[in-house]
C-alpha cells in the first residue's frame, strides 16, 4: 500500500505521549496537549470558563456544520482518486 493511500485510509491518526498514553481524534489531541503543556509557552486554550466555553462552541460549530462537507470534499477529491473510483460532482444528493 502506498504511503499516500495509507495516510488517507488511516483516518484515526493517533499520538502516544511519553507516558504511553494513546489518543486519537484531532480535537481531543489538541485539548490534551493544551492542558498537558499549559505551563510551557503561550496558552493554547483560555484559562477562564467563558474562554473555554467559546473554544468548545467553535469546535462544536465546526463538527456540526463544516465536518460533513469537508468529508465529502476529501472523499471525492482524495480518497476516491487514490483507489481509482469515479468523482461524483453531487455526492449523496441523488442528482
Amino acid at each position: 500500500m502506498s504511503a499516500v493511500l495509507y495516510r488517507v485510509s488511516n483516518v484515526r491518526k493517533r499520538i502516544q505521549d511519553d507516558d504511553g498514553f494513546i489518543l486519537y481524534e484531532s480535537r481531543a489531541i489538541v485539548w490534551y496537549i493544551a492542558f498537558k503543556y499549559a505551563d510551557q509557552g503561550t496558552a493554547l486554550i483560555p484559562s477562564s470558563l467563558q474562554g473555554q466555553a467559546l473554544v468548545q462552541q467553535a469546535l462544536w460549530v465546526e463538527v456540526s456544520h463544516f465536518n460533513h462537507w469537508a468529508n465529502i470534499v476529501i472523499d471525492e477529491g482524495v480518497r476516491k482518486p487514490c483507489v481509482d473510483l469515479a468523482f461524483d460532482v453531487f455526492p449523496n444528493t441523488g442528482r
